[in-house]
């Protein structure tokens, strides 16, 4: 709509403040620079400089595309933003130069396709095989060429001639993507995608239970129109889920051969170990008291008995004919 933009040199500065509606929302900029510098270097005062703007193609095209690779040239967006900003240092002669500090704060949106979207809903098709192979079920639903960013504030950085951001949060039903990184004003990629590992994933496959809670981060590179994408960590994941599931058949095979040699076995001794523990009941009820030997001489025992103290051997008597045993000579 229409809008009056002030604006005021004096002295070699350039001072501009003003706040006009743009796209259903507000926007504000309060500017202060040293025009007489070299170079020139503008500088934006803290505050919400985009205030619940709808999203638009033209913005994903332009500077949005920095801050949000994900939104870079897509066919089709909507949801609002805004925009804080804490510090800016803009040199418009030398955009390497300039230094930005802020959080892009997101109230909802759906994308459409896209280059870095296309390679992330690849990446989401790759999470639903993978869980599918650790034997869960799907929960995300019919495969869909949209990805939602729910509400979020997502921090970033403008230095050296490249955009960072912080942990954006993305959706496709109930897989999450965390995207961090950077992005050259020249285009380049250096991202990492990581997808956390939920433990409901992996409850059918005790093997990989270790994995929950973990991430798989995926390297993204290249440029913004053509993102490539580092999948080495499915592949290591893959080979872990089929050494499982090898591990698994073997074991079920193995068991199903015990229960084959075992089940005759098992029906024949089944009927020998009832009679065993009939038997075993029937002693024990049918044997008979022992008597009480409380008392009972038995030779070598006492007259105590079985229980008494030992009596003391009685003195050997010589046998007849024979002298008796000498007698030992007492001491002096």
């Amino acid at each position: 709509g229409s809008a009056e933009v002030p604006l005021r040199i004096e002295n070699g500065r350039f001072l501009s403040r003003a706040e006009i509606p743009v796209s259903q929302g507000t926007l504000r900029w309060n500017l202060d620079g040293d025009i007489a510098g070299s170079p020139i270097v503008i500088v934006q005062s803290p505050e919400k400089v985009i205030d619940n703007v709808a999203i638009t193609q033209q913005m994903c095209q332009g500077w949005l595309k920095y801050v949000a690779p994900l939104l870079a040239d897509v066919t089709s967006v909507n949801g609002n933003l805004s925009l804080q900003i804490d510090e800016a240092a803009i040199v418009p002669t030398d955009w390497k130069r300039q230094t930005v500090k802020g959080q892009l704060l997101v109230h909802g949106a759906n994308v459409g396709p896209g280059p870095l979207a296309d390679q992330l809903l690849m990446l989401v098709n790759q999470v639903r095989t993978l869980r599918k192979g650790a034997g869960a079920t799907d929960g995300g639903g019919q495969p869909s060429s949209w990805l939602q960013l729910p509400e979020q504030k997502i921090n970033f950085d403008v230095q050296d001639g490249r955009v960072a951001h912080r942990n954006m949060q993305i959706q496709a039903g109930d897989v999450v993507i965390n995207t961090s990184g950077s992005v050259g004003i020249d285009g380049q990629l250096e991202l990492v995608a990581a997808v956390p590992i939920l433990k409901e994933w992996l409850d059918k496959t005790p093997a990989l239970q270790s994995l929950a809670g973990q991430q798989i981060q995926i390297p993204v590179r290249g440029t913004i129109q053509r993102p490539q994408m580092d999948m080495s960590s499915f592949a290591s994941i893959g080979q872990q889920l089929a050494a499982s599931a090898l591990q698994g058949v073997a074991q079920k095979q193995i068991d199903r051969g015990l229960n084959k040699l075992l089940g005759p076995l098992s029906q024949q001794l089944g009927p020998l170990q009832q009679g065993m523990q009939q038997m075993q009941q029937g002693v024990q009820q049918n044997m008979p008291q022992l008597p009480n030997f409380q008392g009972l001489p038995l030779p070598g025992f006492g007259a105590g008995g079985l229980f008494g103290g030992q009596q003391q051997p009685a003195p050997a008597q010589p046998m007849p004919n024979q002298p008796a045993p000498p007698q030992p000579n007492p001491q002096p």
